[in-house]
C-alpha cells in the first residue's frame, strides 16, 4: 500500500506539470482567430477559440463578435444596400494561426477595399461614396449582389472602374457592359460544364445588366434547351 502512495505522489506532480505545460502552450500557441463577412447584413463578425497545438483538437468554445464597420454603417443609414436581418451566411475573409495567416477566404477581397484607407487615413470608399452619391446608388447595390452571388472575383474590375471619373450616366453603361461580360463569361464556364441551370442562371444576370445582348439570348435559349424548358 505505502509503495501504491509514493507512486500516486511521484506520478501527480508530473501529470500536474504535463497539464500546465499543455495548457501554457495551448494559450501561447493554440489561438484561432478569423474574420467573416456577412453578404446579408454587411456585418463582420470575429471569431476566436484555441485548440492544441500540433494535433489542432479544438479545447475551448468559439467565442463570436459582431459588429458593423463605419463604411457599412453608412451604406446601410443611407440606403445604398439593403440590409437583410438576420444574416443568412456568413463568408470567410480568414483565419489566423500563430499570427499567421493559414486560409483566406474570398469575402477578403471585398473586406480589403472596405477597409482601404487614404493618405490621410480616412476610408477611401466612404469619402468617394460621399463625393459620389449618383454613381453610389449604382454601384453599391452591384456590389451587394455580387457579394449574395459569392463572385467577390468579380470586384477588383469593378472597384477599378468606379475609381475612373465619369458621369452617372457613363458609369452605369460601362458597369453594366462589364458586368454582362463577366457574367457571359461564367455562364459559358457553366455551359461547357453542362451546368445548365447555373448557365442559364448566369445568362440570364448578363441580360439584366445588357437586355439585348445577343450572345447572352443565344447562350441561354441553348442552356434552357438542355434543360428541357422553353426559351
Amino acid at each position: 500500500m505505502r509503495r501504491i502512495v509514493t507512486r500516486v505522489l511521484v506520478a501527480l506532480p508530473v501529470l500536474v506539470g504535463a497539464l500546465l505545460i499543455v495548457w501554457t502552450g495551448t494559450l501561447f500557441f493554440g489561438e484561432v482567430f478569423g474574420k467573416e463577412f456577412s453578404p446579408d447584413t454587411f456585418e463582420r463578425r470575429s471569431y476566436t477559440y484555441f485548440e492544441l497545438p500540433v494535433v489542432r483538437i479544438q479545447v475551448t468554445p468559439v467565442r463570436r463578435t459582431v459588429r458593423r464597420p463605419q463604411l457599412e454603417q453608412a451604406l446601410v443609414d443611407h440606403q445604398y444596400i439593403a440590409s437583410q436581418s438576420p444574416p443568412g451566411r456568413w463568408d470567410l475573409a480568414v483565419s489566423m494561426r500563430l499570427g499567421q495567416i493559414w486560409r483566406e477566404g474570398d469575402a477578403h477581397i471585398l473586406t480589403r477595399y472596405l477597409d482601404a484607407r487614404n493618405v490621410e487615413g480616412e476610408l477611401h470608399w466612404l469619402e468617394w461614396t460621399t463625393s459620389n452619391p449618383a454613381q453610389a446608388r449604382i454601384f453599391w447595390p452591384e456590389i451587394a449582389r455580387l457579394a449574395q452571388q459569392e463572385l467577390y472575383l468579380f470586384m477588383p474590375d469593378l472597384f477599378a472602374l468606379a475609381a475612373q471619373p465619369a458621369t452617372a450616366q457613363a458609369f452605369q453603361g460601362e458597369l453594366n457592359r462589364l458586368l454582362a461580360g463577366k457574367y457571359e463569361e461564367l455562364a459559358g464556364v457553366e455551359l461547357d460544364l453542362q451546368n445548365w441551370a447555373a448557365a442559364e442562371r448566369f445568362y440570364t444576370e448578363a441580360l439584366r445588366c445588357e437586355p439585348h445582348r445577343a450572345s447572352s439570348v443565344r447562350g441561354r435559349a441553348q442552356a434552357r434547351a438542355h434543360s428541357g424548358r422553353e426559351s
